[in-house]
């Protein structure tokens, strides 16, 4: 017996905590900023410019599953918002950290098949080589030629090792004879990483016609490069071409966990990126307000719950008629009034993270207690 099992929970649900990609059709609060947003891409979509945004707020107020919401909501309006989104945390940070980190994470998920075949299809679908065709779109040649050497391989044939080595170098990775390739160096400016994000968003737009859009998750931690003058240059340059309105050629969202615009990277609200951007594509997620909390609520048993059991086990006796109540179950009424209460109060903790922890601790201490409902003991063992 589990606490799912308990509380009949639908079969899929271990407990009460969404999953931020099974989970990701479903939004449960900040409906408000979910509209801002879809607001955005369709105004992008009407001027046919690209998605730019960036996303923030407090640890666990829900950034991560509102972008996941946001690639499944434009899948399901693909005939009018066709895009191709990915998706990457940005991974470990140092004071010298370069745009690399990034590019070579929304690479290795692209993967070299697929470039493979976008090479291949567009030369098919335009009648373009690919070198002439990224040229003509201000990408610097050493990148126009990398990217014209995946037509070496076929699609849906192994990469030999030079086309294996144009990937590496396309990931700013030190290639073994990149110049006897064509490959000159490593890559490392700005222009360069710049010009390998226009290249895969040309790709898509001519093969696919999708509007390749890029989110880089948890970019707080790019604070670190604030102690390092140029490295810091480096980031406000890079952004500053991504964020213009020159780059028609894919969009870009950041999320960044931050209380306020002060944990923001400085270099993401320099007055250079603030101009390109717009005050309004900076966007803020709250702690949920106190009517928002009781709307959460009702959202999550609504999606978790399997009523059609509950109901089954009221009438078997399995759930003693005395305790149960259909409008504040799996909490006994006043048991469901002082949880919601305590997040009321307690604002900076009114997160949808914090309040379904704190909801699978009441509920398995009423498990482990025997009780069939949520009530102010459970609350009151749990912290609440």
């Amino acid at each position: 017996m589990t606490v799912s099992d308990w509380f009949f929970l639908n079969p899929h649900r271990n407990n009460f905590m969404p999953s931020v990609t099974r989970d990701r059709n479903l939004f449960l609060c900040h409906l408000d900023i979910q509209k801002q947003i879809q607001e955005i891409i369709e105004r992008s979509f009407a001027l046919k410019i690209p998605v730019k945004m960036i996303l923030y707020g407090d640890w666990g107020v829900g950034k991560t599953h509102t972008i996941h919401h946001l690639a499944w909501w434009m899948e399901q309006n693909a005939a009018l918002y066709p895009t191709k989104t990915y998706l990457v945390e940005v991974g470990d940070v140092t004071k010298k950290s370069r745009f690399d980190i990034l590019i070579r994470r929304f690479l290795d998920q692209i993967g070299i098949r697929e470039i493979i075949r976008l090479v291949h299809e567009y030369r098919q679908k335009t009648g373009v080589q690919v070198a002439k065709g990224l040229a003509e779109c201000g990408v610097p040649k050493p990148i126009c030629d990398v990217f014209n050497s995946f037509l070496m391989v076929a699609p849906g044939d192994t990469p030999p090792e030079a086309v294996q080595q144009a990937f590496n170098f396309l990931k700013a990775q030190d290639v073994k004879g990149s110049l006897s390739l064509g490959m000159t160096g490593t890559l490392s400016e700005s222009e360069d990483f710049y010009g390998v994000l226009v290249s895969l968003g040309e790709l898509y737009k001519k093969v696919d016609e999708k509007q390749l859009i890029l989110i880089a998750d948890e970019a707080a931690k790019l604070e670190a490069v604030e102690g390092d003058d140029p490295t810091n240059s480096h980031w406000l340059s890079t952004n500053r071409m991504i964020f213009d309105d020159q780059n028609v050629h894919f969009g870009f969202i950041y999320t960044i966990s931050s209380k306020g615009r002060k944990g923001i990277p400085p270099f993401l609200v320099d007055a250079q990126i603030e101009n390109r951007l717009g005050k309004d594509n900076y966007i803020e997620l709250n702690p949920l307000a106190p009517a928002d909390v009781t709307s959460f609520l009702q959202r999550l048993f609504a999606d978790f719950l399997d009523w059609n059991r509950i109901s089954e086990a009221v009438s078997s006796g399995t759930i003693p008629s005395g305790v149960y109540d259909q409008s504040s179950y799996p909490f006994e009424p006043s048991a469901k009034a002082a949880f919601v209460d305590y997040f009321n109060r307690t604002q900076q903790d009114s997160k949808p993270r914090d309040i379904c922890k704190k909801l699978d601790a009441a509920a398995f201490i009423a498990f482990k207690g025997d009780k069939r409902v949520i009530d102010m003991d459970s609350l009151d063992k749990a912290g609440l």
